[in-house]
């Protein structure tokens, strides 16, 4: 990115200083600057876009793989679709995963797609089916310990689940659609907008659902 950069620089000077508006068409560096300018380096944004509404939460790398280009390229393409307001980009660890914006997954969802595993969709399905479960539940179901910790840790992390004691968790009735919405790739029926931020959501869940006594959640849950 310093280099092209650099290039566009090159190319602004030249047209100030010789004037004329057909750099591109003489230069090789006009007409990378133009390319650039116009979104045309080697990838149509429109095809990234498209892209994303069959198969949500993509990487540079994934985009750079499907498109056959290199990673850098597809990173600058999908960078340039954010600063544009097209996708949104969640961040997780060292991978970005990308999500058209205004439909589909809606904003905390997100946030939950992008940390799912095969471990993390069989602990969110847990927690759809028994809301109170535990971690051990999860490796019955042929996934190493070390992957559903992971999972756990990742979700207790964005206030998904709740830890009620050692190894038992309930998934956070707040976050419910949002989950499903994650889980199915669809639109959330819980969320009034699939762009809403999850700042205020996410704090308001977490305090409205915390309890004093985790004992006294456990017995909650069992008479139910």
């Amino acid at each position: 990115m310093a280099l092209l950069w650099v290039l566009k620089r090159f190319c602004r000077d030249v047209e100030r200083v010789f004037g004329g508006g057909g750099i591109a068409s003489w230069c090789p560096v006009g007409a990378c600057w133009f390319m650039a300018e116009n979104g045309s380096v080697g990838l149509d944004r429109a095809l990234i876009v498209d892209r994303l509404r069959e198969e949500p939460g993509l990487r540079p790398a994934d985009v750079a793989r499907i498109f056959g280009v290199h990673p850098s390229t597809a990173e600058y393409h999908l960078r340039r679709l954010d600063g544009d307001g097209a996708v949104a980009r969640v961040r997780v660890g060292r991978e970005l995963h990308h999500y058209v914006v205004g439909e589909g997954i809606c904003r905390k969802g997100r946030e939950v797609h992008a940390r799912l595993t095969p471990a993390g969709r069989a602990v969110l399905r847990l927690g759809l089916d028994r809301r109170v479960f535990s971690r051990q539940s999860a490796v019955e179901r042929g996934f190493s310990s070390s992957a559903v910790r992971w999972a756990m840790d990742r979700f207790e992390e964005l206030g998904v689940v709740e830890r009620l004691a050692w190894g038992v968790y309930e998934l956070v009735a707040g976050w419910r659609g949002c989950v499903v919405s994650a889980l199915r790739e669809k639109t959330c029926g819980s969320c009034a907008s699939v762009d809403r931020g999850p700042s205020e959501g996410l704090n308001h869940v977490r305090r409205a659902t915390r309890s004093p006594s985790p004992r006294g959640k456990i017995e909650a849950s069992r008479s139910r």
